[in-house]
């Protein structure tokens, strides 16, 4: 006579364990590329983060949060920026 025991798996806390540390991942990465590039626009154009903001309709500390890989930039943002890239020649990774 065999017993056969059936154990019901759950796996989907690991897929979203695994989803969750790549994503952080891939962020931190986006970040890093925005934030290095917002520098040297910034550097380019040769102003402060101040009168970025102003151009931006944003305010100095979220400019600042950017540059310091804190927040990265909304979609809207991230089209006037790419404009102001552009314009200044600045390559990179546009995500």
């Amino acid at each position: 006579m065999f017993v056969f025991v059936v154990y019901q798996v759950d796996i989907s806390n690991f897929y979203k364990i695994r989803y969750n540390s790549v994503n952080k991942m891939l962020k931190g990465v986006f970040h890093m590329a925005y934030a290095e590039k917002i520098k040297k626009l910034r550097e380019v154009m040769l102003i402060s983060q101040s009168e970025l903001a102003d151009m931006l309709n944003v305010s100095v500390v979220t400019v600042n949060r950017w540059e310091n890989q804190k927040y990265e930039p909304t979609i809207k943002i991230k089209r006037k920026l790419k404009t102001l890239f552009i314009d200044n020649k600045i390559q990179g990774e546009d995500k």
